[in-house]
């Protein structure tokens, strides 16, 4: 292994440790700085007692994953042209991107998040991820047009 790539290996790792402080020095904010965390904890306590919310609670905790899981497969599809990954690595991406993309502006972070774990064409699977992204916001606003103009009438 030459130095460049000892470098490299490196400088993902540090990326990969501010990624991780960052995330949970924003969670912690979120969750100690700006709630009633007492309150919190006993509304949360009282809701998990009802059995509506522990079925809500299973619907959303089921839905997420089949959602990441599909972003998953669409980014591994996406990225395909350009490197293969597993399936397990993408959702690594994925998560990575989501994690990011929660404390920078507009979700741009997702974007670098997601290409952190290609080992070539970084460059190429930002623009890839960007497209995807603008595909999907495009197939979003025309279905929701169209059905806006069938429920409206």
């Amino acid at each position: 292994m030459n130095n460049s790539s000892k470098i490299q290996k490196i400088a993902n790792r540090l990326i990969q440790l501010v990624i991780i402080v960052v995330t949970y020095l924003f969670i912690y904010n979120q969750v100690f700085n700006k709630t009633n965390l007492p309150g919190l904890l006993q509304t949360i306590k009282n809701d998990l007692l009802k059995p509506r919310f522990q079925i809500q609670l299973a619907m959303i905790i089921l839905l997420m994953i089949v959602n990441w899981s599909l972003e998953t497969i669409k980014w591994r599809f996406l990225i395909a042209k350009v490197e293969q990954v597993s399936f397990f690595k993408a959702l690594q991406a994925v998560l990575t991107g989501v994690s990011i993309s929660s404390f920078t502006p507009n979700r741009i972070g997702e974007y670098f998040g997601r290409v952190f774990i290609l080992k070539k064409s970084r460059i190429e699977g930002i623009l890839i991820t960007i497209v995807g992204s603008m595909s999907q916001l495009l197939v979003t606003v025309l279905t929701g047009t169209i059905s806006m103009l069938i429920i409206i009438p």
